[in-house]
């Protein structure tokens, strides 16, 4: 299975996805006597007018026809269509191009990615001076507003640490649960600053929010009302979303776009078989977006592992997610070092971590029950330490 040529596998499912039947007898079909069952190894078939068939194929080998598919594919013959599928290189998806455009960041390699949506590290580096704020504007009030973000934090905390649980005994009404304000003042001001962000023109919003403190800009989307919020957004460049989003989370940004490209590819793309089988491999060679870093990763995962290789030869697919720093962080191999190497028991790494040579077997290959030992798990950890 391992050197099995993929587009061999799609094949044969073709066929027998096609050849399976998709509609239940009606009514006025005549049914088969008892006397006249076929025998076991005979198996039952339908035949399927060619409307039957296009729509049986574009359930099983797209996310479903959309308006106008079913007359296409009849109109290019369902086999032809087929073999174009098989080649998305000769499909023009151009238009799903332009809706892509506004996504930036599903174009950005990683290093991109952490520094235009900096993560907590980078922000707490910067506050510690070890890392420079950017220059371009943009990118400067959204380090700016997450640096206030993160003050602000740590100084609720102290304050919450000092006060200790004196302060929640008093909090507490006669229900015995503490007493909440109906909005803070960090609501309130939020919401202020929105009611005059309204009040402009929409060519005038971005520049006011840049003159802004950064201050009184954390975690500012997530302090307005809802109809505020949809408001604000409404006719917005996805540019200037992105922005006001990244106040409270940037690497929530990089995650949320990578979840719209997603939609917009399985409705809108006329690729569509390389699509499914992206969508399959990415659950078979899953990785969790919001472990450690890998929110940087995943997008690039998907982009540049997982839809390259889509339907092409499990072998060089299953090379590519191994060597996959989204792979390598979420599963931990690059945790995995020699018991006895010379880093060994330096920054926390004690020696093999055989969390993905287990998952290589259990999931990703051989199966649960593939014949694999714990000796054999153990040894492609070792094999692997250094990835």
């Amino acid at each position: 299975m391992t050197h099995c040529h993929a587009r061999y596998a799609l094949v044969l499912i073709l066929a027998f996805c096609l050849a399976m039947p998709a509609f239940p007898q009606t009514s006025g079909q005549k049914k088969t006597s008892t006397s006249a069952k076929r025998a076991p190894s005979e198996p039952p078939t339908v035949a399927l007018n060619q409307r039957q068939r296009a729509i049986h194929a574009l359930n099983r080998l797209t996310f479903g026809p959309r308006p106008g598919d079913v007359d296409l594919v009849l109109a290019k013959g369902v086999d032809a269509w087929i073999e174009d599928q098989l080649h998305p290189e000769s499909i023009d998806d151009s238009a799903l191009d332009k809706r892509l455009g506004p996504y930036a960041s599903t174009r950005m390699n990683p290093k991109q990615l952490s520094q235009t949506f900096p993560s907590d590290a980078v922000i707490r580096q910067v506050m510690a001076g070890k890392r420079q704020i950017p220059d371009d504007p943009v990118a400067k009030l959204v380090y700016s507003v997450n640096v206030a973000r993160i003050e602000q934090q740590e100084a609720a905390n102290a304050t919450a640490a000092k006060a200790g649980a004196n302060a929640n005994a008093k909090a507490m009404n006669a229900t015995g649960t503490p007493t909440a304000p109906a909005t803070s003042p960090a609501q309130d001001q939020a919401r202020e600053i929105a009611e005059k962000l309204l009040a402009l023109p929409k060519d005038q919003q971005l520049a006011a929010i840049e003159a802004m403190p950064p201050e009184q800009l954390v975690n500012f989307p997530n302090q307005l009302r809802g109809d505020q919020r949809d408001r604000l957004f409404a006719d917005v460049s996805t540019q200037e979303r992105e922005i006001v989003r990244a106040f409270a989370n940037p690497a929530g940004v990089v995650a949320n776009e990578l979840q719209q490209a997603k939609v917009m590819r399985a409705i809108y793309s006329e690729r569509q078989l390389l699509e499914v089988m992206t969508d399959f491999w990415i659950n078979h060679f899953n990785v969790y977006q919001y472990k450690n870093q890998c929110a940087y990763y995943t997008t690039a995962y998907e982009r540049d592992v997982i839809r390259p290789h889509a339907l092409g030869k499990f072998y060089d697919l299953l090379v590519a997610t191994s060597q996959s720093p989204a792979m390598l962080m979420y599963l931990d191999n690059w945790l995995s070092v020699g018991p006895h190497s010379q880093v060994a028991g330096k920054n926390g790494q004690s020696g093999l971590n055989e969390n993905y040579g287990r998952e290589l077997m259990e999931l990703h290959t051989l199966g649960v029950d593939g014949g694999y030992t714990q000796a054999d798990v153990t040894e492609i950890a070792r094999v692997m330490t250094g990835w």
